[in-house]
């Protein structure tokens, strides 16, 4: 969240393309969505109120778009460990396999306790259809920053925002 977008995904495309294009999804979300985040939350006193809107979101997204939500399981997030590597490692220096290994399996477990409790209903009184057209610009953004960094010729024109956007 700290390099500015086009820096960080010119230097992505040059690594494992899966884990690029998770990362254009990551960053269409977050500078989409991120402004409902941030209103939502200066009307709250909940030091948390951030992490409960965001799951909330995910959990209307996923109904939204009728997909159930899953984790994959163990074995497989595993076998991912490497290409995360050899994305992240050009860009921050001092990364290593075993720290990498590390907060996959920590991504594990938390996702998997979260999933385990099976919470289907949202905690926050937000009407969250009112994001609707949020939604849908931040899955034209995905696809069309995945287009900017699969071709020969990376197209900055993307990645203007700013994850966090306010």
């Amino acid at each position: 969240h700290l390099i500015a977008p086009k820096d960080l995904f010119a230097l992505l495309k040059e690594g494992n393309f899966s884990y690029a294009s998770g990362f254009c999804t990551h960053y269409a979300l977050d500078s989409t969505l991120h402004p409902a985040v941030y209103a939502y939350c200066q009307k709250q006193f909940n030091p948390l109120s951030h992490q409960i809107f965001e799951k909330d979101l995910g959990l209307y997204i996923s109904k939204y778009f009728k997909f159930r939500r899953q984790i994959l399981p163990r074995e497989r997030l595993l076998s991912c460990v490497y290409p995360v590597y050899e994305s992240v490692a050009p860009i921050l220096k001092g990364v290593t396999l075993k720290g990498v290994e590390r907060c996959v399996k920590r991504h594990f477990q938390y996702t998997k306790y979260q999933y385990n409790r099976k919470i289907n209903d949202y905690k926050t009184e937000y009407d969250f259809s009112k994001l609707n057209s949020e939604i849908d610009q931040a899955v034209k953004l995905s696809l069309d920053t995945i287009e900017a960094i699969s071709g020969e010729q990376f197209n900055p024109f993307f990645f203007k925002n700013i994850f966090l956007q306010r």
